[in-house]
């Protein structure tokens, strides 16, 4: 037994009801179930509980065949299979003649010149304008129209082109027909009759695509009060000679050109306002430019205002002096432009702000992936190459290039790790193809829609890295003689002076003496600008530190070695999130007893914002169990 659903007279009905399943029509899956009134054919069934699944005194009380279905109501007639039939209401008042309805029919608006980002860039954008300043920004919402004014300008300023003239007489012969056809709809043909006099037959045939022409007669006459021809006897009242000076002045209007009128409308426009208002007017972009509240882009937290300016004009400091991109016309980029947008970071604390501000391009990865692997691919050090010059720095022995063992300690001295960061490193790299980024908003001049021709890579290109990496090819292995690794492309060995480096990015760890690290130090700051962060070395070395900070790790030198220990933060940020206070376990895969029902909370499915959070747990957690060989397992579990 199953139950069947039924189509129903009213929502009150009970739709579900028991029968017996019969079979499947093989063409169109429909379900054959019977009952004591008939057999249908129905569409949705569904199980019961297995205490009421087998039923012998409804199987037998089932009447039809399945070959002929058309079960009965409950009263013993018939179940209807078709619609019913529709009612006809008497109208209240059998006097009034009923209408018929009528059908809908959407009014159409004749669309006016198109105005496309070419004929903008040509001829200027519009300040005031939100469609102006949104397609120049890349950024032009669907359904957001060009103010008046702007269309009013651009539609002169077409008109007097030769090339684009044509298209702004085909949307004024559409406009003018529009307006034409709404008049008539509202006035009617023949009231329209009588006020315009029938046109000679010669020339009212005109071909067609050929514009109409007036003599100065019927100029002439088109000026002249209109007349209205009517009885002696009738006269006319307010009301009727403005419903006529209207119609004469709708005559007017659609018997003259609308590019005349743009004319006059823009001439009369400017004699008001001294001119329109073009992109080339001064704009105070300084306060359009100006943001209540600035906020960090990784962490979330609000900056201070202060701060954020000085660093952001450091910045375009570093990129003016650079040489990064060349200021040109839009007209002349050639090319898409690029968005950019301000990233800010304080990669301090609260009580120790470091505000780092970075000006990036908005380059998606477009393109096929083999040939972003082939083209864009920059490789990127495993974590084991740092932790590997650090073994060698402890170690007595190493093999060399050859494979023999050689003593690490050589006569100038014991090995020490120097840390150096190179300042603004994509901006040092050449850019390899034509790149154009929109301007920061602190840098766009008055009067003038300019962009930047990168010369050299900006952040956030889809090459930047990969240029980046070919520049300290170039710099380590041509001009400083390094031989590059094989493991890796970013390990490079200097035979002669035993230096081995280390290249995360733009963080470069050398394995080497005092003497030769000093070397490398002085001739990396010839080619690029660098912050020489400090040299880490054995306690009692001249010239070392004990504590270093780098990956976001801290590293330590004492006597009984390195120590490496990963960024505390990371640990912290978890405890906070879990509102863990107090309390350990001794084995840190220890299993709690849980009852039955907390069994059953323990399956429930997580809230979207809870997975959102226990995967953020869990990748923060797998990082930092790369250095807390004490988390891997559990985190792993």
């Amino acid at each position: 037994m199953v139950e069947f659903k039924l189509r129903t007279r009213h929502k009150l009905e009970a739709r579900w009801r028991p029968g017996v399943f019969l079979g499947v029509r093989r063409i169109t899956t429909e379900k054959i179930v019977g009952d004591k009134l008939g057999t249908y054919v129905v569409q949705s069934i569904r199980r019961v509980d297995e205490g009421r699944r087998w039923n012998a005194e409804l199987f037998l009380s089932v009447s039809g065949v399945p070959w002929n279905p058309g079960g009965a109501s409950e009263t013993g007639e018939g179940t209807e299979r078709e619609l019913p039939q529709a009612i006809s209401v008497a109208p209240e008042l059998p006097g009034v003649a009923v209408e018929a309805p009528k059908a809908f029919v959407r009014d159409t608006v004749a669309r006016r010149v198109y105005i496309t980002r070419r004929n903008l860039e040509q001829h200027g954008y519009t300040a005031g304008c939100p469609a102006c300043e949104q397609t120049r920004a890349g950024t032009r919402a669907p359904g957001l129209n060009h103010s008046e004014a702007c269309r009013i300008r651009m539609e002169k300023a077409l008109a007097q082109d030769a090339t684009q003239s044509s298209r702004v007489m085909q949307a004024d012969e559409r406009v003018n027909d529009d307006l034409e056809r709404r008049v008539r709809a509202n006035i009617g043909d023949d009231e329209m009759g009588e006020e315009s006099a029938p046109a000679p037959a010669s020339s009212s045939a005109e071909a067609p695509g050929r514009e109409r022409t007036r003599s100065p007669e019927a100029a002439d006459a088109e000026m002249q009060p209109p007349s209205r021809k009517r009885a002696a006897s009738a006269e006319l009242d307010d009301s009727e000679r403005a419903d006529r000076d209207v119609v004469a002045e709708i005559n007017s209007l659609l018997t003259s050109s609308r590019a005349e009128g743009i004319m006059e409308m823009a001439e009369q426009s400017s004699l008001n306002t001294g001119g329109f208002a073009v992109c080339e007017e001064p704009v105070d972009w300084c306060q359009e430019a100006w943001i209540d509240a600035f906020y960090d882009d990784i962490s979330g937290r609000e900056l201070d205002p202060d701060g954020v300016a000085k660093a952001r004009g450091e910045e375009l400091e570093f990129i003016d002096k650079m040489g990064v991109w060349e200021i040109i016309p839009r007209s002349e980029a050639g090319v898409t432009v690029i968005k950019g947008r301000w990233v800010d970071v304080n990669k301090g604390d609260e009580a120790r702000p470091n505000y780092r501000c970075r000006y990036v391009a908005k380059e998606f990865k477009k393109g096929v992936k083999g040939c972003l692997v082939a083209e864009f691919f920059a490789a990127m050090p495993p974590l084991w190459c740092s932790k590997t010059l650090l073994i060698i720095a402890v170690t007595n022995k190493v093999p060399n290039s050859k494979g023999d063992l050689t003593r690490t300690r050589g006569a100038k001295g014991p090995l020490c790790v120097k840390f150096i960061d190179v300042k603004r490193a994509h901006f040092v790299s050449k850019a390899r193809r034509r790149i154009c980024v929109e301007l920061p908003l602190e840098l766009r001049k008055h009067g003038r829609d300019d962009v930047g021709l990168c010369v050299k890579t900006l952040y956030g290109t889809r090459d930047a890295a990969v240029c980046w990496e070919m520049e300290v090819t170039r710099v380590m292995v041509i001009v400083l003689l390094f031989t590059q690794g094989r493991s890796s492309p970013c390990l490079f060995f200097l035979e002669d002076r035993n230096l081995r480096v280390e290249v995360h990015g733009d963080d470069f760890e050398a394995l080497g003496s005092a003497e030769d690290l000093a070397w490398f130090a002085r001739e990396l700051a010839k080619i690029w600008m660098i912050v020489d962060r400090g040299t880490l070395g054995l306690p009692g070395t001249a010239g070392t530190v004990q504590e270093m900070r780098h990956l976001n790790r801290l590293i330590s030198w004492d006597q009984q070695g390195i120590t490496w220990e990963a960024d505390p933060r990371h640990a912290g940020l978890i405890i906070q999130e879990l509102g863990i206070s107090s309390g350990a376990v001794s084995t840190p895969l220890e299993k709690e007893k849980l009852g039955a029902d907390e069994d059953d909370e323990n399956d429930a499915e997580l809230a979207p914002e809870d997975v959102k959070r226990y995967q953020s747990l869990v990748m923060r957690a797998g990082y930092l169990a790369q250095d807390r060989t004490d988390l891997q397992r559990a985190v792993r579990e």
